[in-house]
């Protein structure tokens, strides 16, 4: 498949560059070599099948730069206990709720603690060539999502605030850039958006507490956000990631960074028609990277010829 690439003018580029891809294995194929340089991408996600040590995933991370037309974002998944990307030869972390945990008696520790869990994440990751992780989570454990569980630092807006900040400052030391996840809030469904739509009946009263422990975040400088693949009939008809409601709530915040999708081809995600649908309706609403994961050669090609 041939990626079509758009000439340069002089005339302002209209169609943004914002998706993020990933890669099929450990090596860059042909057509992957030419995708990186279509006028529309702008990140490479890796994943655990990308990866066999952190020798070839340098050389995978020094290929991709080579083949991209610009100064491409390359992201990771690292959260540590079951998500986390990158194992073999990289520190064994737990999940987040352990901070949570340990907060009930030693809030001091447990705050050092979530700062030198990100600090060990961002060292070994800009070590071997990431921009930014996607990490941390800052939705509420409301004890009912399996998908998130343990993921999640705390139920108290105010603990994954102060433990979520620590996280990222913690990333920032060591020298990557943090997306915090899932805004407006992914705890409090039981669906796995991954699998089926999420769907949510709360307020937006009720769900003020799940928004919270954003602002602090915020304030302490994150550079990214990432948004639900959660939509919440009592407020918005549209799931988050397709809605300028959500938008405008998190800029409403305070928040000037750069606006992340999640995983367009969820299915959490597919409501609004197929993958070309979805990116024009993220890219509407106000998401400004835009993930499409796990697709085949001719999904991925048919949707960059659209592009």
């Amino acid at each position: 498949f041939q990626v079509v690439i758009t000439p340069m003018s002089s005339t302002p580029i209209s169609k943004p560059r914002d998706l993020v891809i990933d890669l099929a294995a450990t090596e860059l194929t042909p057509f992957e070599q030419q995708m990186l340089s279509h006028p529309a991408v702008r990140g490479v996600i890796v994943f655990t099948r990308n990866f066999k040590n952190k020798s070839q995933l340098t050389d995978l991370i020094d290929s991709v730069r080579e083949c991209s037309a610009v100064d491409i974002e390359i992201s990771v998944d690292q959260e540590g206990g079951r998500v986390q990307r990158l194992r073999d030869g990289f520190s064994e972390l737990p999940a987040l709720r352990t901070y949570g945990e340990q907060w009930q008696t030693e809030p001091a520790a447990a705050r050092q603690a979530a700062f030198e869990h990100g600090q060990i994440v961002g060292q070994e990751c800009a070590e071997i060539g990431f921009d930014l992780v996607y990490a941390p989570v800052l939705d509420l454990d409301w004890g009912l999502s399996e998908v998130i569980g343990d993921r999640a630092f705390h139920a108290d807006p105010q603990v994954v605030g102060v433990l979520g900040t620590q996280m990222m400052a913690g990333l920032h030391a060591g020298g990557v850039s943090a997306v915090a996840k899932h805004f407006p809030g992914h705890g409090g469904v039981v669906a796995d958006s991954h699998h089926e739509h999420a769907i949510d009946q709360r307020s937006l009263v009720e769900l003020a507490a799940d928004m919270a422990p954003y602002r602090p975040l915020i304030e302490a400088g994150v550079e990214g956000v990432m948004m639900a693949h959660v939509s919440y009939p009592e407020i918005d008809a549209g799931e988050a990631g397709y809605s300028a409601f959500w938008i405008e709530q998190l800029r409403a915040l305070g928040f000037n960074g750069v606006i992340h999708s999640d995983d367009l081809s969820m299915a959490g995600a597919s409501a609004v028609g197929d993958l070309y649908q979805r990116v024009v309706r993220a890219r509407q609403a106000g998401c400004e990277r835009l993930l499409v994961c796990n697709r085949s050669v001719q999904e991925l090609s048919d949707l960059l010829d659209q592009l």
